[in-house]
């Protein structure tokens, strides 16, 4: 599928651009040392069925990441996707809400006011995306890699991009990836 063949790879160039970013400008993370922030996020979601094509949608987030040291943090959060109706083959899928919780590690490389982060998290679906265009959703598992950049135009305050590429161990023959690319405001306090 040629969509999903670009998706793969835009993640794949960020992944390299952010990891090669860390490992060439290496500096302190004092502007988040010690912090807390919660965030509020929307962007659009895809589920690439594998005989269905990309099942496209929005979504919306809400999450906290508390500060371990200069360079790592917990992430917490919740997410919502909406996937729109689709019609292929005279069978529809119908819409449908993919929501989860996530929780997990992210590594962050404070540049200034720029903060490239690499993330891992693992990640509760209720309900997940539907196996086939007939069955209802189910629970799904799984993990998600983000990568992202936040501009930090404040002390208190951020915005930034993300892109989130999460793998459903029960639904990998159905959808074999499930990809969020989305916007964010930050706001960060001192714990």
């Amino acid at each position: 599928m040629p969509h999903d063949s670009v998706s793969r790879t835009l993640l794949a160039a960020l992944f390299v651009a952010a990891t090669t970013a860390t490992l060439v400008i290496p500096s302190p993370a004092a502007a988040s040392q010690g912090d807390a922030s919660v965030w509020l996020g929307a962007g659009l979601s895809n589920a690439p069925a594998v005989n269905d094509g990309p099942l496209l949608g929005t979504a919306g987030e809400l999450g906290i990441n508390i500060d371990i040291n200069d360079f790592w943090s917990l992430d917490f959060g919740f997410q919502s996707t909406y996937h729109f109706d689709k019609e292929f083959d005279q069978t529809t899928v119908d819409g449908f809400y993919a929501q989860h919780l996530f929780a997990g590690f992210r590594y962050n490389l404070d540049i200034f006011t720029f903060v490239p982060y690499l993330g891992m998290s693992a990640v509760a679906f209720l309900p997940g995306p539907p196996q086939d265009a007939t069955s209802p959703t189910q629970p799904a598992v799984g993990g998600k890699l983000n990568i992202g950049i936040d501009w930090r135009f404040a002390r208190h305050w951020s915005t930034g991009l993300r892109a989130e590429l999460h793998l459903l161990s029960n639904s990998l023959d159905r959808f074999p990836s499930y990809n969020v690319v989305g916007w964010r405001v930050t706001y960060h306090f001192r714990l």
